[in-house]
């Protein structure tokens, strides 16, 4: 059985190694965000989510700008599928 999967992997890379990427559709959620409503027993304190109920945190944040890094290595760096600079003709 992983023989023939293993055949299937092979074959199907095969299948795409001449192709070209011409479209990328990218959807991702958003980062770590605080509350937006006080669990019973939990009130929200202020000064443990400065940016208010519902907003990105530090961490949230952090986040944003690893997988920015992450996309831009991939699709500029490495498959040169965007210019490093902004082309709105792409």
């Amino acid at each position: 059985m992983h023989n023939i999967q293993l055949l299937i992997v092979i074959a199907f890379l095969l299948l795409v190694a001449g192709d070209e990427l011409l479209l990328l559709q990218a959807i991702w959620r958003h980062g770590d965000r605080s509350p937006i409503q006080s669990c019973k027993g939990y009130p929200i304190k202020t000064q443990h989510w400065p940016h208010g109920k519902g907003q990105l945190t530090a961490e949230g944040m952090a986040q944003q700008v690893k997988l920015g890094k992450i996309i831009y290595n991939r699709y500029v760096d490495s498959l040169n599928f965007l210019s490093p600079y902004y082309d709105a003709q792409q």
